[in-house]
Order: structure tokens, then C-alpha cells, then sequence
């Protein structure tokens, strides 16, 4: 029933010794295998952690080792290598762990093992550092940029995933990167500090085209509005090489200037126009770089009824098949019905939007009769011309 037997041998004697393997219910032959392993009398070591086990700061951890002999001992540790700090008096060596809160710093730590009698047993030096968090700056055509939280240190380490491993290839000593795509085909990123010449631990591995950063802008919306006064949002990736972020506005000739920031000191920008147009105004954000390339975002866009206007239509007149806009100072508030010269109703419909797209390709061209209702019966008129 047992397919596994451990037999120990305390302090054997020299000499030749002979194991002798017998199956009591065995039908036939049967193969089988056998493991053997010595251990010296007042033996010890640390097992965990080792120069391979970076540890995050401020988290519990056990430490654990193997020892051959009992009796109580003392736990330290050092972080310079000089000055050591008592983190156990142990009752028992033979209990093989200890739960221990690591510090909240970056530094090398190393463990000692005071034994009555055996001498002192030293572990490996392995690093402590806070979590690296890697973050996507800009993901633009030919190039992307990774950074990450500083943690003072001089030097991180990259890695990038190559054969379904992650592979270190190169030290930087700011806590952000550059690189260019055709050097790095590979989207599988992560980074770890290097603490007095060991590697610590490493940040979760990023799939950076999949983190929702374009080239440098992350977004860009209308936040609110309240009458003829609009407020937009933006948040920028990074500001590596930004000169300048510009809110811009449609007007006659084209997009211009309505309020910039020069040499920004955060992500985040909000940006207010107080003199909103009636009918619809139009905005995009503009990134300048140092290189002077520039990056335009999306056009969005804010809608105003006017002061003391209920509906309005616009273009109007208006093309045949184009677009025609409907404005209401209040969603769900008013409903419209057109009517044509003849005093036939050709289209009817409730606002439950502040904006609402009206498809002129089913109305013939001609004059009509806009006829808007509010929800207590009030009505008013407008003329709407199709050509």
C-alpha cells in the first residue's frame, strides 16, 4: 500500500553496509528506485533566501534552513555587513523556520546563525527593494517608452521576452527607457533595480500595446459643461521631450490657439473655455515635442443652445442627405415634428439626447416647418430649409 520507505541511520559506524530490497506481494519483477543522501554531524545552512531570492521590503517572509543538530541558537541579520541586528533568540534549531517582517528599505541584507559551541554559519547576501511598477510613457509608430517608480538606486536591469523567456539586455540608470521598435520586436517588457551589484525584484512583465497609451496621449474629453462655459480633461502617457500641451479651437480659418501650458510638470490637464459658441464648437488637444514634431488628439466637441434658446437646427439651411444637427438645452425635455409645406408631417421624434443626428436624405428639398414641444405643451417654431 506504501510505494515509499525512509529509513534513517543516526551516526553510523564505518564500515560497508548492504540494503537488501524484497516485495512481499510482488508478481514478477518489479522496478523500483533508491535514494540516498548524508548528512555531517553539526550541520547547517540556509536554504531560503538565497542570492537568487530577492525579497520585497516591508513583506513577511520565512526564512528557513537545515540543521543536523537541536539546542537553542540566535538568529541576526546586517544590511551593511558591520553592524548586525538581532531578529530571533531560537529555543530549537530543529523547528527549521522563522517568520520574519523584512524592513522597508533597499539595501543587501545577510543572516547569521549563532550556535553555542558550533560557531557562527552565514547566508547568502540577497537584496530588498519596494515593488517596481512599470508603466507605458508613449506608444508611438517607430518608438515606445517604458518608466517606473524611482527607487534610488543607480542602475535598473530590462528584461524583454525572447523564446518564451524573459531575457535581461541592457542597464539604464534613469527609471525610464526608450527603445525603438525595430530593435525591440518583442511587447513583453519588465525591469528590476540592481542593489550593490545584485539584481532585485523584479516588476510584473508589461504587454505595453495593451496598456491604452497612443503616441504620448492617453485622453482627452469634454468633462462638463455648463452653459456656455466648457471643460476638458487631458492625461498625457509621459512628459519626455513635451514642450508644450495646447488646447485649440475651431473657428473661420481652421484650428487655432486657446490656452497652452508650457513645459509641463504633470499628466494631468484641465483646460476651460468660457465662451462657448451657440451651435457646435470644436476642440483637439496639441503636444509640441523638443524634436518639433507635433501630436494632435481626436477633435472633440461641445454643444450650446445660446442663451434663452430651447432647440436649435444647424447647418440650416442644410444639403440634401448631409447631417442635420438638433440641439436641446435639456435631454428628454421637447420633441420635434417636421412639417412640409402642404401641412403634411414628414418626421417626428422625442430629444432624448442633448444632440441629435437627423438623416435629411429622406426629407425631399424644400421649405418646412420645424414644430418643437416641451413636456408641458408649450410650443414654438422654426423654419428649416433643405436644398
Amino acid at each position: 500500500l506504501n510505494t515509499v520507505e525512509q529509513i534513517t541511520l543516526d551516526n553510523p559506524e564505518a564500515g560497508t553496509y548492504t540494503f537488501s530490497v524484497r516485495g512481499s506481494h510482488v508478481s514478477g519483477m518489479q522496478n523500483f528506485a533508491f535514494a540516498w543522501q548524508l548528512d555531517t554531524v553539526h550541520h547547517f545552512h540556509f536554504s531560503y533566501p538565497t542570492v537568487s531570492d530577492p525579497q520585497i521590503a516591508g513583506s513577511s517572509r520565512y526564512i528557513r534552513w537545515e540543521a543536523t543538530d537541536k539546542g537553542p541558537a540566535q538568529l541576526d541579520y546586517t544590511m551593511d555587513g558591520v553592524n548586525w541586528n538581532a531578529l530571533a533568540s531560537l529555543s530549537d534549531l530543529s523547528m527549521g523556520y522563522w517568520k520574519w517582517t523584512l524592513p522597508d528599505t533597499i539595501a543587501t541584507l545577510r543572516l547569521r546563525m549563532r550556535m553555542p559551541g558550533s560557531g557562527d554559519v552565514f547566508s547568502d547576501p540577497f537584496t530588498v527593494s519596494p515593488e517596481v511598477t512599470i508603466q507605458v510613457g508613449f506608444n508611438c509608430v517607430d518608438s515606445f517608452l517604458l518608466y517606473w517608480n524611482r527607487l534610488g538606486v543607480n542602475s535598473y536591469r530590462l528584461y524583454e521576452l525572447k523564446d518564451n523567456y524573459l531575457e535581461p539586455f541592457a542597464f539604464v540608470s534613469k527609471p525610464e527607457a526608450l527603445l525603438y521598435k525595430k530593435q525591440h520586436p518583442s511587447v513583453y517588457f519588465a525591469t528590476a533595480p540592481v542593489i550593490n551589484g545584485l539584481t532585485g525584484y523584479r516588476s510584473a512583465t508589461i504587454n505595453y500595446p495593451e496598456a491604452g497609451v497612443g503616441c504620448y496621449l492617453k485622453s482627452f474629453f469634454l468633462q462638463d459643461q455648463s452653459g456656455s462655459s466648457a471643460t476638458f480633461k487631458a492625461e498625457l502617457g509621459s512628459l519626455f521631450d513635451v514642450v508644450s500641451v495646447t488646447l485649440e479651437k475651431f473657428r473661420d480659418t481652421g484650428f487655432q490657439s486657446l490656452i497652452t501650458r508650457v513645459s509641463p510638470t504633470s499628466l494631468d490637464f484641465s483646460f476651460t473655455d468660457v465662451a462657448v459658441s451657440q451651435g457646435e464648437n470644436r476642440y483637439r488637444l496639441k503636444i509640441q515635442l523638443a524634436n518639433g514634431s507635433v501630436i494632435y488628439s481626436t477633435t472633440e466637441s461641445a454643444f450650446y443652445t445660446g442663451t434663452g434658446q430651447r432647440v436649435i437646427l444647424y447647418p440650416n439651411p442644410v444639403r440634401q442627405s448631409a447631417p442635420l444637427k438638433i440641439l436641446s438645452n435639456q435631454s428628454g425635455r421637447y420633441s420635434i415634428s417636421i412639417i412640409d409645406r402642404n401641412g403634411r408631417l414628414c418626421y417626428q421624434q422625442e430629444l432624448n439626447s442633448t444632440v441629435t443626428f437627423l438623416n435629411t436624405a429622406l426629407l425631399p428639398v424644400g421649405l418646412y416647418l420645424v414644430r418643437v414641444e416641451d413636456r408641458e405643451g408649450k410650443l414654438f417654431t422654426e423654419k428649416l430649409i433643405i436644398y
